[in-house]
């Protein structure tokens, strides 16, 4: 299993049984006020938006890029979708082409195609808000990761009663806007431009002293003879958000 890191909270999960997406975002969000640091946006996305699986884990603009994910992901994907109580996100997808989804059952474990195993824990309290947030479990091969983003599961026993857990991915700090922490990117300057949906604009450019981060982004590989409780978190991401 190969887990790379492509910014904020995105990343590229490969397996001998299927590829998996995980919230792409490159495109300023929020009144570009809100943007991936570094910048991602020189990396080969179409490279990297040809996989099986698109896991989109709820609507915040900085894990739902509905532009990039119209230009970039294949539509031949199949949605790994949240148990979420509204057909929103499913919506939303569907408006940018997608046509196949997998629709999964939270906490219950799914295998898919080539001994591949999922499991979304869909989280829908007050706490997470109206459009809910959710968190991806994967095993192959005797390799389980989890992917927990922003999502706050209570318990977390439910993913340490199907095995040891290889790698976890989570938050660590929360996005934030300029001038606050950094300075912003070309592209979040002169954004003016939105795809369906989304409202994120910006009239006019802003002015910053400072010139944009280069684009990174990260690999590791997990194997079946990994034996640390965790591995560090593979995404370049730098600014996260809750």
């Amino acid at each position: 299993m190969r887990i790379t890191g492509t910014g904020h909270a995105s990343m590229r999960i490969d397996t001998a049984a299927g590829s998996i997406l995980c919230d792409p975002w490159v495109n300023p969000a929020y009144f570009a006020s809100w943007f991936p640091f570094p910048d991602n946006s020189r990396l080969d996305w179409a490279a990297l938006g040809d996989v099986d699986y698109l896991y989109v884990s709820h609507l915040h603009r900085d894990h739902f890029d509905a532009r990039h994910l119209k230009q970039f992901v294949s539509k031949k994907a199949t949605i790994l979708l949240p148990e979420y109580p509204t057909s929103q996100l499913e919506d939303e997808l569907r408006e940018l082409g997608f046509t196949k989804f997998f629709k999964t059952r939270s906490n219950e474990v799914h295998e898919l195609d080539g001994g591949l195993k999922i499991m979304i824990q869909a989280l829908i309290s007050p706490t997470d808000g109206p459009i809910g947030d959710s968190s991806l479990w994967i095993e192959h091969d005797g390799v389980r990761v989890l992917n927990q983003n922003d999502a706050r599961p209570t318990d977390l026993g439910v993913f340490a009663d199907l095995g040891h857990v290889h790698a976890h991915m989570l938050q660590f700090s929360g996005a934030i806007w300029y001038p606050m922490v950094y300075e912003l990117p070309e592209a979040a300057k002169t954004a003016s431009s939105t795809a369906p949906g989304d409202t994120s604009t910006t009239s006019r450019p802003i002015t910053s002293s400072r010139s944009p981060g280069r684009p990174a982004s990260s690999t590791t590989n997990c194997g079946s003879s990994t034996t640390s409780s965790a591995t560090r978190a593979t995404s370049s991401r730098t600014s996260r958000s809750s």
